[in-house]
């Protein structure tokens, strides 16, 4: 196990496809004593409680922070659930790249549910094709 995180530690991530270096308060390494055995929503809720005013997500020149991102996906999530939107539901997201696309799919995960991702670069035929096959259609 301390193998694959030592591998992890020396992968940088890059936005904008490779273009150009994630600022520095962005730039964090994986702890060795990273929980592995919590889910991707607990690793969330405790980036948002440890280092709340850190970077979270960024797009373009637009920025939010951990607390921020959670605050706005809480908004998402209560306003899926009061749609009656839970666990064993998918929830489509037609959403160009952008901070909003991050809030609604953390929004959806929380909400218990999955998430189908749909680019709005798919022809019409693909994405009716993707509906039709899900558990959307």
């Amino acid at each position: 196990m301390s193998e694959t995180i030592a591998e992890l530690e020396k992968l940088r991530v890059r936005n904008d496809g490779g273009r150009g270096d994630i600022p520095a308060e962005t730039d964090a390494a994986i702890s060795p004593d990273c929980q592995v055995d919590k889910s991707l929503l607990e690793l969330f809720r405790e980036q948002a409680r440890v280092q709340p005013d850190r970077i979270a997500v960024i797009h373009h020149r637009k920025r939010l922070t951990y607390r921020e991102l959670a605050e706005r996906v809480s908004e998402v999530a209560s306003h899926l659930r009061s749609l009656g939107v839970g666990s064993d539901d998918c929830v489509g997201v037609f959403v160009d790249p952008s901070i909003e696309l991050m809030v609604g799919i953390w929004g959806i995960l929380f909400a218990g549910a999955a998430y189908l991702p749909l680019s709005t670069e798919y022809p019409e035929d693909r994405l009716r094709y993707m509906i039709e096959t899900s558990v959307l259609g």
